[in-house]
Order: structure tokens, then sequence, then C-alpha cells
């Protein structure tokens, strides 16, 4: 019941002009979803992530526990990015979901960090088909894992401006990445 509540708050039914405490249901549900930890919820949990780009509450709440979760994360989330299209209204939410991938590597998990840099640079690679937004977002995470055998298609996002430079610059990555002699310009 639980996660039919956090997937049925899509349509507004917790939302009252008769009852205004209604619209706290949502966030109580998922609440009790991450406190017990239960695996199944985690679709429905990215899902609102996602799906909901005025909730800021979600988007900052539920990432940082989807983390807690570990490696069982993983497998969802990447699944998430490869069966939706990613449209620039969803861009944060799924920013969100490359937080929860690196956190998850660089808090507890580090044998996984291969398999989800891996996964960035395959997202990465279909960078003109995400909002220039969410491709930022993606070099940020790079960044954060230190995705060195990256830094080529970085670089090509980088000359192709298809990205935000507010969020992941240059000279930035040049220096989180210096291992990887980028150029200090483009040709």
């Amino acid at each position: 019941d639980l996660i039919a509540i956090v997937e049925g708050d899509h349509d507004s039914q917790f939302n009252s002009d008769d009852d205004e405490l209604l619209c706290w249901v949502p966030l109580h549900a998922w609440r009790i979803l991450l406190t017990k930890m239960y695996e199944p919820a985690i679709p429905a949990l990215i899902g609102r992530v996602t799906q909901y780009s005025d909730d800021d509450w979600a988007r900052d709440e539920i990432p940082r526990s989807l983390e807690k979760f570990g490696t069982v994360a993983i497998d969802f989330i990447i699944k998430e990015f490869k069966s939706e299209t990613i449209f620039a209204q969803e861009d944060f939410g799924y920013a969100a979901l490359i937080e929860v991938l690196t956190g998850i590597v660089k808090k507890t998990h580090h044998h996984e960090r291969d398999r989800v840099a891996g996964f960035l640079r395959e997202l990465l690679a279909t960078f003109e088909t995400l909002p220039p937004r969410l491709n930022s977002f993606i070099i940020f995470g790079m960044t954060e894992l230190v995705d060195i055998s990256a830094a080529p298609l970085i670089q090509k996002v980088f000359e192709r401006k298809f990205l935000d430079e507010q969020i992941a610059d240059w000279n930035w990555v040049r220096e989180k990445l210096a291992a990887a002699n980028l150029p200090v310009k483009f040709k």
C-alpha cells in the first residue's frame, strides 16, 4: 500500500482543498519505505525522484536514503536510465540519481567503481540525445570518480558545447582529471 501511495501521488489524489493534511501522506509513505530499507520499493522511489520536477523535498531526501541500499540500488538506477527518454524538465531528478551512484561508490562500495564509471561513460556517449544540463551532471559524476579514461569523451562534450558549464567547467575538469593531460584550450 505504501508503494501504491508513492506511485499514485502523480495524480494529485493527496492534494485536497478539503483536507490539507493529505499532502503529507506520500512523504510519510516514502519515509517508512526508506526507513525499513524495503528493496521492492526502490523503483517507485526512483520514479518519485525523476518524475516530480517540482518536488525538491523528494529530490533531496530520497536520494540520500537510496545510497544506503548500496549495490542493490545500482541495478535499479541503471535500468531506469536505460528504459526512459530523459527530458530537460527531468534533468535534476536524474542528476540526483547520478549522485546516488557516485555516493554509493565513494562512501561504501569502492569495488563498484568500474561498473558505475563504465555506465556513466556509456550514458555520456549519447550526450547529443540528453539534456545539456544532465550531461554536466554526468561529467561531474565521472570526475568525482576520477575516471581518467572518460577524458576524451568529456572533452568532446565540451568541444560540442552540449553541457551547462556553470555545473562543470573545463578548468575544474582539467584539475580533477589532471592525469589525463587535457588541453588548456580546444582547437
